[in-house]
Parts: structure tokens; sequence; C-alpha cells
């Protein structure tokens, strides 16, 4: 999927880099960027129940629909790999206004559970990993400055900082949850890298059902589909762009902000978002 964006973006940027008078909205292109980033977008709080109640059909597991208590809590995760495809439109004193569009695939939200004395699961650990993709919009207004008196044939500095403000606003799409049980494995050992891993531990290692205390439990092993959603974020951002070719730039991008997330069937969550990421800009004018 994101050779399938990164693609298509490079396609854009070969496009609109052949016209170097190239404008937007009545606008000059300044230019068009890519950026690559890994985030972390923290829900406020998270519990099974959070990912549970977005299931679009209820399930009668007893470990997965289980109240669980947060001193069980063994690892938690949330990470976030991002693409961004961005015009960046240049206004008066040196301002940048940046539109575009961001993918965020198998975006990991994850916890395990420790078992207690009473939990009679015959496992140690009850994970709840979730993935979901993400397609959206974003806009922002930066501040470009020059940190060098020398500019090269197109006018640019050599080194330039960035100081804006933006948000974005995204389509959930392709949510799973995968629930089991393990006596090694925490939600920690699996992230966006390796969730085809992941996907086919939880379909083909059953768990083997067990007795205890009268009570007998079915398989802890589950792949549930998901409600979808969306999500929107307002940030602000700090970045450091060198020139190294008189139309290439390559930059650090970091990101700080909040925002909140809607899932049919969940409550609304705040979130707060941690983002840095490496950029590459081609350079119109």
């Amino acid at each position: 999927m994101y050779s399938k964006f990164l693609l298509s973006s490079l396609f854009i940027l070969a496009t609109i880099g052949l016209n170097a008078q190239a404008t937007f909205l009545g606008k000059s292109i300044k230019s068009v960027s890519l950026s690559l980033s890994h985030d972390r977008d923290l829900l406020s709080s998270m519990d099974n129940a959070y990912f549970t109640d977005a299931m679009k059909t209820p399930s009668d597991n007893s470990v997965l629909t289980e109240k669980f208590s947060d001193a069980q809590v063994a690892s938690m995760v949330c990470e976030n790999p991002n693409m961004n495809l961005n015009i960046v439109l240049e206004l008066p004193r040196q301002l940048e206004w940046s539109l575009g569009v961001n993918a965020i695939i198998s975006r990991y939200d994850a916890l395990s559970y420790s078992s207690t004395s009473d939990s009679n699961w015959g496992f140690d650990y009850a994970n709840f990993s979730t993935t979901a993709d993400e397609f959206g919009i974003e806009t922002s207004l930066v501040k470009r400055i020059s940190l060098s008196a020398y500019r090269n044939k197109l006018g640019n500095s050599p080194i330039n900082l960035y100081v804006g403000a933006g948000t974005n606003i995204g389509v959930i799409v392709n949510n799973k949850l995968y629930a089991y049980g393990s006596n090694q494995s925490m939600v920690e050992d699996f992230t966006y890298t390796n969730s085809s891993q992941l996907r086919s531990e939880v379909e083909e290692n059953t768990q083997v059902p067990f007795y205890s205390s009268s009570i007998f439990f079915n398989d802890f092993n589950e792949e549930v589909k998901l409600n979808g959603g969306f999500s929107q974020r307002i940030y602000g951002q700090l970045g450091i762009g060198f020139t190294i070719a008189r139309r290439f730039e390559i930059g650090l991008q970091g990101k700080y902000g909040v925002g909140y997330r809607v899932i049919k069937g969940a409550d609304t969550k705040k979130t707060t978002l941690e983002s840095v990421g490496l950029t590459m800009k081609w350079l119109l004018n």
C-alpha cells in the first residue's frame, strides 16, 4: 500500500516539477514536498473495552470481553508510520501555505494484560493489537527563516528554518483487532513493520482449550473486524532544511499537537501527536 502511495507521489512530483511556473489557487508553487515520519498518536486512555466496543460483530469469548484493571497492563504501544505529499504555495514575507494528502498504513495501537492468581486463563498475557489505515488531507501555514546570507541562482538560502502550525483530518479504514493469549509474546513484539506476522500468528496458532475450576475457556486467538471512523489533529511544527542541489532540499521536521479520534461504537478519545520525520522538497522557484 505504501509503495503505491509513494509511486503516485513521485509521479505527481515529477509532473509538477516539469513546469517551473506552476500555480495553484492563483499562487505560485514554491515546492513539492514529500515527508516520511514516525508518529505517536497517543490516546488519552486505552483499554480492551475501547477495542471491543468497536467490534462489528459482538463476541461471546469470555476473555475477550473481560473487564481488566489498569494494574494488569504489562505493555502498551502506539505507532503511526506516516507519509505526506504536499504542494507548497509561496506567500509574501517568506510565508508558505502547504496543502496535501497523508497516509497512515498499518497504524498499530495495542496493549497487553498480565494474568492474576484468579485469572484462570491458561496463559500469562492477554494481548489486544489493532491495525488500521488512515487517509486524509492536511494544511499548514509556515514561516521560512533563512539562516544564511548566501543565495543560489534560484534565490534560495542553503539553510532554512521552518516554524508554523497546521491541521489534518483523515478517514480510518481496514480497522482490525487481533486478540490472543501467550506465555511469552506481548504487543511490543509486533509493530506495523511485522503486522503480517501478527496476522498469521493469530490465524494459524490456535490455543488448546483447557478446563479449570469448573470453567471452560474457548481458544483465545481471534481476528475481529472493527468499525471505521475518523481522526483530526491540530499541531505546531518546527523543521530545518538543507539545499543540497539547486532544486533539491532535504531536512528534518517535528510536529506536536492535540486532536481526537472517533470510532463507531467506541468512546471518542483525545489524542496527543508526537512526530519526527524526514522531508524532501523539489524547489520550483
